[in-house]
């Protein structure tokens, strides 16, 4: 409330003498002087500094709404009013108007200097998930941050949003200091200080983070994951076996000791933390892939299959939404239903390459035999899915699963090879070319699919770890003074 007790100040200084207004106002009578103001301003309705003041009133009254009315009322008589101004962008921002960050603008146009209105811009700017904008205000804000940990908590937060994770740790670093049995604040040190490089100290903030809380999964995980960076394997896969036993129905704990696990060739440990994260998890799609790449490794080729036959089915295809068949789609039990309502839509556009994508992916759905009418349905509507759009990464790794699963290694290779090609990211094209490669006795192209497809996976684990980790709290009314 620094600006209101500014404002105040301004207003009582500006009075044209000392009388019973300025002394109620002085006083912190503030029911007393609003009434008098209002008495006041029955004769004097055009007095900007008889609205500030009973603005002001109202707001010390804890009546913010109507404060905020008489403060834009005293602005429209007297558009610089820097009382009245400061009164307003104070009352905007506590109230979560959307007009505070106009009144703040105004606030800097006439003060650039002012601490507390930059903190408010900082905190504005968060809100409107600009962290470049918040950064350059908090980092004016001077003595207006000193105390106040919700801001300094988005300030850190920001500059790591900004890949500034040394300034952002040693922000957290002050506010461990200032609330040293909060393990939030440790957690979130120890996540800048693991992005910074600094593994042992990211360690050793995670390590005092569960000396308060030895049952937190996320910090069992992060402890894990610096550990590891460390080059402490035992404490890191302790640390991550913990987490996989207090949060047993989060796959990420698993992936990430199956991981660290299958990084040090610990391939039978990495099978054991799969099977039980299925155990518990039956209907994980990423668990599926994990353990058909371990059963790779283990040249477990046939078991290697159906595991990512089983993550495919799985995953929902994103195109099942582009043609509103997703419920039936999903659903085993109405796959004859699906399979009806594609053949009809296909009757009328016949080469549409969606649709002739979805009636093969559904038509395999089914598990047919390579020999079976389904299959030679579904190899037919793919091939015209690739004539009307020979771009289908989609298309082209289904094309090439069914070849492989036919002993049509050779073909199957030459489609899954421009799978991969229109979309790198595709983990089952990758998956399947891994065991195409392995067929054809190719062990090298193997090799290199199959460190391909380790480096993607690992790619997406750190992107969701680093989506996951930073748990900065923030209020429902944040930023400083609210």
């Amino acid at each position: 409330m620094r600006i209101l007790a500014a404002a105040l100040l301004v207003a009582a200084a500006g009075t044209a003498h000392a009388d019973d207004l300025s002394d109620a106002l002085e006083a912190g009578r503030f029911a007393e002087a609003r009434r008098l103001a209002d008495a006041r301003l029955k004769s004097q309705p055009r007095d900007a500094r008889l609205w500030t003041i009973r603005a002001i009133a109202l707001a010390r009254l804890g009546r913010l709404p109507q404060s905020l009315v008489s403060f834009e009322r005293a602005l429209t008589l007297d558009p610089d009013s820097l009382a009245a101004l400061k009164g307003a962008t104070e009352v905007a921002y506590r109230t979560q108007s959307p007009k505070a960050a106009r009144f703040v603008q105004r606030v800097l146009a006439r003060e650039p200097g002012d601490e507390t209105a930059h903190a408010m811009a900082g905190a504005l700017a968060v809100e409107a998930d600009s962290c470049s904008d918040a950064v350059a205000h908090f980092a004016r804000s001077g003595a207006a941050l000193r105390g106040n940990h919700l801001a300094l908590a988005q300030y850190a937060g920001c500059l790591l949003r900004l890949k500034r994770p040394r300034e952002a740790g040693d922000i957290f670093q002050r506010l461990v200091e200032a609330s040293p049995d909060d393990p939030a604040a440790r957690y979130n040190l120890a996540v800048c200080r693991l992005e910074a490089g600094q593994a042992q100290e990211a360690a050793a903030a995670a390590r005092a983070g569960l000396a308060l809380s030895p049952a937190d999964p996320e910090l069992l995980s992060l402890f894990g994951a610096a550990s590891a960076a460390a080059g402490q394997l035992e404490p890191a896969i302790a640390a991550l076996r913990k987490a996989t036993e207090v949060a047993p129905a989060d796959e990420r704990h698993y992936v990430d000791l199956a991981a660290l696990c299958a990084e040090h060739d610990a391939f039978d440990l990495a099978l054991e933390v799969v099977n039980t994260g299925l155990a518990n998890i039956p209907g994980s799609s990423r668990l599926y892939t994990m353990r058909g790449a371990i059963r790779a490794e283990r040249s477990e080729v046939d078991e290697a299959m159906r595991d990512f036959e089983r993550a495919s089915a799985l995953s929902p295809d994103e195109l099942y939404g582009s043609v509103g068949l997703s419920l039936v789609l999903r659903q085993a039990d109405r796959l004859p239903e699906a399979i009806a309502v594609l053949r009809r839509k296909l009757a009328r556009q016949p080469r549409d390459a969606t649709l002739n994508y979805l009636l093969a992916d559904v038509l395999l759905r089914t598990d047919p035999d390579p020999a079976s009418p389904e299959s030679a349905e579904a190899r037919t509507a793919l091939q015209r899915a690739l004539q009307a759009r020979p771009d289908f990464a989609k298309a082209h790794a289904t094309l090439g699963r069914m070849q492989l699963r036919s002993d049509e290694v050779a073909s199957a290779v030459d489609e899954l090879r421009a799978a991969v090609r229109l979309d790198p990211n595709d983990r089952m094209a990758l998956n399947q070319l891994v065991l195409a490669y392995r067929r054809l006795g190719r062990q090298e192209d193997a090799a290199a699919v199959a460190a391909q497809l380790k480096k993607l996976l690992e790619t997406e684990r750190t992107e969701e770890v680093a989506r996951n980790r930073v748990r900065l709290y923030r209020a429902p009314a944040s930023g400083p003074g609210r």
